[in-house]
């Protein structure tokens, strides 16, 4: 994992925190804007099930805390499998892709959205699709996260 120094951590934290603006907006349509998905359901068993459904569906199902992805996750073994976190742009990569920090530590990751994303924080949960490889001007390739915004869920 790329390391950020803790001087522009910081800055990135302070500015995300008063450009809030675009905060988990992702999408034009009402049902696409503020969509994440939702913590598990305690009551409604409908909602249960429903919840269930999509994670089965989409995060072969279950969502890995984040210790668990900074600590225990392999990108080719927990591929398809979902993370909850927040995080903070720090380069564009174009309309749909970024280079993100992760606010709870000093991790990188690279984030797809399935449409154009305007925010500088993004929180919500993601699925791991495995790595993205770049070079750097220097000729060093690095390989981090790759890692899928989802929008839409129950």
């Amino acid at each position: 994992m790329i390391k950020v120094s803790p001087v522009i951590l910081m800055i990135l934290l302070v500015v995300s925190t008063v450009t809030l603006q675009g905060c988990a907006q992702v999408g034009n349509t009402e049902m696409q804007k503020d969509t994440l998905l939702k913590v598990h359901p305690a009551g409604n068993t409908a909602e249960r099930e429903e919840y269930e459904h999509y994670l089965n569906k989409n995060c072969k199902g279950a969502v890995m805390s984040l210790q668990e992805f900074l600590r225990d996750s392999n990108v080719f073994a927990d591929n398809g499998k979902c993370v909850s976190l927040t995080a903070a742009r720090i380069q564009p990569g174009s309309a749909t892709t970024g280079f993100f920090s992760i606010l709870q530590s000093d991790d990188i990751v690279f984030v797809e959205f399935p449409m154009e994303f305007h925010g500088n924080l993004v929180q919500g949960v993601f699925q791991l699709q495995g790595e993205y490889t770049y070079e750097t001007q220097m000729n060093t390739s690095y390989s981090i996260p790759r890692l899928l915004f989802l929008v839409g869920s129950p």
